[in-house]
């Protein structure tokens, strides 16, 4: 008999929502007996619509990390709480240093502005380019 493998949740947590800047996502870590799977977030602000939450299914971050980007992690996280922003990570591909609150980019859509967070003015440059946004100002 071939044993099915056991998914456990982890407990919930309420975080900052990278889409709409509220604090209303909830992400749930789930794992099994090998370790972490994946982080089911769920945001109740954002969505097609406040009845229908956002909801994304994030695979687990790699059990290695490098060590300048965790020691960058936990002095942003520091300094993000001493002044009430969220610590939010690079919005560039899966680039693990965080976001800085100097380096943004704002968006305008139909239900508001999206504010994008940068480790640095390369990846915000890259992001611009890759997403067709790039304008003169930007290309120096």
């Amino acid at each position: 008999m071939r044993r099915r493998p056991v998914i456990t949740a982890g407990d919930t947590q309420v975080t900052w929502c990278a889409n709409c800047q509220a604090p209303t996502r909830l992400r749930i870590p789930l794992s099994d007996q090998k370790g972490p799977l994946a982080d089911l977030e769920v945001c109740t602000g954002c969505g097609a619509n406040h009845a229908t939450p956002r909801v994304e299914l994030t695979p687990a971050p790699l059990a290695i990390r490098h060590p300048v980007a965790a020691a960058a992690n936990a002095l942003n996280r520091r300094e993000c709480e001493a002044t009430g922003r969220p610590a939010v990570l690079c919005a560039f591909g899966d680039c693990q240093m965080p976001g800085r609150w100097s380096c943004t980019r704002r968006l305008q859509g139909d239900g508001g502005s999206t504010v994008y967070l940068f480790c640095g003015d390369d990846h915000k440059r890259e992001w611009l380019k890759e997403n067709h946004l790039l304008t003169d100002d930007e290309t120096q």
